[in-house]
């Protein structure tokens, strides 16, 4: 987290593939939930602990090191909703060590998170979303889901105390 050029480089990737990504504070709450020492040792229950103020269900945690020949080598855990997965190391290009953490973490959300849509699909798909308090965050949800490009069109079935239910009908 001490070298710009770095963390610049991490969070432009990970934010071309729309993932945002989150260094820790390093003050004192992080440093008495979590040491050094644990992340080397890629200690998942330690991360996991040291994480939670943060509030994510992801979590990329490891070192980064340049050699003195340039290239830069990682070593890395992957925490996605209590799972816990060792990222490949790789060696080259800082770039290319940013893509290839991203692609990592993106291929584990996708397999966890991604809609499989069958011959069943002219049905729709029924979604719920929750905080749905009022006319503007229907009508907000209703804009975002049909701004979607996959999305044909949704539709409404109800709404209550704060819940909303919608059928998306997927194109193609």
């Amino acid at each position: 987290g001490d070298d710009p050029e770095v963390v610049d480089e991490l969070v432009t990737t990970f934010q071309k593939r729309g993932l945002e990504l989150q260094f820790p504070l390093f003050d004192l709450e992080d440093s008495s939930k979590v040491e050094i020492s644990d992340i080397l040792r890629l200690d998942r229950f330690s991360i996991a602990r040291g994480s939670m103020r943060y509030d994510s269900s992801t979590i990329l945690a490891g070192r980064l090191s340049q050699l003195s020949s340039g290239n830069w080598v990682s070593d890395s855990l992957y925490i996605l909703n209590g799972h816990s997965y060792p990222v490949p190391a790789s060696d080259g290009e800082l770039a290319a060590l940013a893509d290839s953490l991203v692609d990592f973490a993106a291929v584990k959300m996708s397999t966890e998170y991604a809609l499989e849509i069958s011959e069943k699909s002219d049905e729709g798909l029924r979604l719920y979303l929750e905080g749905i308090n009022s006319f503007k965050d229907y009508s907000s949800a209703l804009d975002y889901l049909e701004s979607i490009q996959a999305v044909e069109h949704a539709n409404i079935e109800y709404v209550s105390a704060g819940r909303a239910v919608f059928r998306i009908y997927f194109q193609g």
